[in-house]
């Protein structure tokens, strides 16, 4: 079983002027909101804060990757734990990029889970998908 992902051809230009009209609107809200005014909020951070919180962040990722994995090997599924790991941060990515309630992250982790596995099926996919949510959704809801 191949466990590599097939990347798409991306066109460079297409690439450069994507990032390019990114970077131009980010920094046309910065100017909005004030260079200063975030320069002054960033000296404020403390740095053993933020790393907590990105390593607190990256284990939250990793339990929930590996009850995941779990799931999927259930359902028969090879994934390893760094694709599911990767897959993961991928749907986080894409519940920031496109904010629908988290549907666009657990649509692209059905996406890429039956691209691991050749042999997937995508009602697999989703039950997996679907288990995983129900699981960490539970200790929330009895709180």
């Amino acid at each position: 079983m191949n466990h590599e992902i097939a990347l798409p051809k991306i066109q460079v230009s297409k690439s450069t002027a994507l990032v390019l009209l990114g970077l131009g609107i980010y920094l046309a809200y910065l100017r909005w909101l004030g260079f200063g005014q975030v320069a002054e909020s960033l000296d404020n951070v403390n740095p053993m804060l933020f790393f907590a919180a990105l390593l607190l962040s990256l284990l939250m990722v990793a339990f929930n990757a590996l009850s995941w994995r779990r799931v999927a090997e259930e359902l028969d599924y090879g994934a390893s734990f760094k694709d599911l790991f990767l897959i993961y941060l991928s749907s986080i990515f894409m519940n920031n990029l496109i904010p629908s309630g988290s549907f666009s992250g657990e649509t692209a982790r059905v996406y890429f889970l039956s691209k691991i596995d050749g042999a997937s099926r995508f009602d697999a996919s989703f039950a997996s998908v679907a288990a995983s949510r129900i699981i960490t959704a539970v200790p929330f809801i009895l709180g």
